[in-house]
């Protein structure tokens, strides 16, 4: 696939994610999406080459979060959230 080559080069992986689509008819099947690859961080690489473990980064808009986590929106929509996450 040519979205592969948009990988960084020496990677020699890319990141796929398996998501649920469904057809004209309503039944749904597997599709495979290929990742961001400046949102996804791979762990050490190792004497195989190969990583075990990725770091995949998400930006979640304020609104978001304050409606997953209302309890904490006071935080969130602080103007200094760092200064408001220390305990």
């Amino acid at each position: 696939m040519p979205q592969v080559g948009r990988w960084l080069p020496g990677y020699g992986f890319a990141v796929w994610v398996i998501r649920e689509k469904k057809g004209p008819d309503g039944t749904p099947y597997p599709c495979a999406e290929l990742r961001d690859p400046y949102n996804c961080f791979p762990g050490y690489f190792g004497a195989d080459q190969q990583p075990k473990e990725m770091a995949i980064i998400r930006r979640v808009p304020k609104t978001a979060l304050t409606k997953a986590y209302p309890q904490f929106s006071d935080k969130i929509n602080s103007k200094d959230f760092y200064k408001a996450t220390i305990v």
